[in-house]
Parts: structure tokens; C-alpha cells; sequence
């Protein structure tokens, strides 16, 4: 996961390809048919995955999350699928507000993308305080023939 990540991370100094910034609901999570298609429904899953948070969406995020989704907290700690889903549960990881924007999809093929976007949260995670702006890295595949979230890091901006 690690070198994907870094490949990911290297690729995208390339340029991107953008959706302005606009979120497009998908229609499924099926695949895209075409590679044009890719960041359209991405779009749309991000903003599934936005809203599924906000709502404490257990069941909504179990199918958005691929079973080998990995998380990196802005802590640094890197938490599993169960583990994440626990703390939605539990309460343990809840926003009063959750604001995405400046996001911005690229696609590899039918079969992989990447996402940047900006959260501005209040709220916490894993039961500490976690209210602030971060910038997020989602990595998405179709690890079982349909699009789903297999990474995904935070980082804080630093308040200026």
C-alpha cells in the first residue's frame, strides 16, 4: 500500500484532471464505461463518502470503503476498515460541520484515481478534538468490480 501511495503521490506532481470543483452525483458505483467517465463518478463518491460522515452513514461508508481501505489520521496513526467503522459507530469520530471543496480528480485507466480535496471540520476523531482545515488524498479502485475507497490520508493546514 505504502509504494502505492508514493507512486500516487509522485504521479500526481504530472497534472490533473479536474471536475471543476463541482460535485456530480454518480448514478452507481459501478464502474465508469470510458476513461473520461473516471473523474465524474469519483466526483460523486467523494461526495457520498463527505456525506456519509456527516451523517453517520455506518452502512453508506462499509460500501464506499473497500474491505483493505487503509486510513492515515492527521496523527499519523493508520487505522483499518473495522477500526474506522467502529469509531463512527461509537461516536468516537463525529463532525458537527464538514465542508469539502477544491477537489480534483485524476484517473489512471478505468481502473484507478486519485483525489485531492480540502475538509474544513469541527468535530473529532477517534474521541480527540479534530476540528480544523486538512488537505485529504483519497486512492481509489475497483478492487472487486466497483468503485470503492482503498486509501485515504489527512493532513493539517496550518493555520496561517
Amino acid at each position: 500500500m505504502s509504494r502505492i501511495l508514493l507512486f500516487v503521490a509522485l504521479a500526481w506532481v504530472g497534472g490533473c484532471q479536474t471536475n471543476g470543483g463541482e460535485p456530480v452525483a454518480a448514478s452507481s458505483s459501478a464502474g465508469a464505461g470510458r476513461t473520461e467517465d473516471v473523474p465524474r463518478v469519483v466526483a460523486g463518491l467523494v461526495e457520498q463518502h463527505c456525506d456519509g460522515l456527516r451523517k453517520k452513514d455506518v452502512a453508506a461508508l462499509e460500501r464506499l470503503w473497500a474491505d483493505e481501505f487503509t486510513f492515515v489520521n492527521p496523527r499519523g496513526q493508520v487505522l483499518s476498515k473495522a477500526y474506522r467503522l467502529e469509531n463512527v459507530r461509537s461516536g468516537a469520530t463525529a463532525f458537527q460541520t464538514l465542508t469539502c471543496d477544491e477537489t480534483s480528480t485524476k484517473s489512471w485507466g478505468k481502473d484507478w484515481a486519485v483525489t485531492t480535496m480540502r475538509a474544513v471540520i469541527e468535530g473529532q476523531y477517534s474521541g480527540q478534538e479534530g476540528s480544523g482545515s486538512y488537505r485529504c488524498t483519497f486512492v481509489w479502485a475497483q478492487p472487486h468490480g466497483r468503485w470503492q475507497l482503498v486509501g485515504l490520508q489527512m493532513t493539517r493546514i496550518d493555520p496561517k
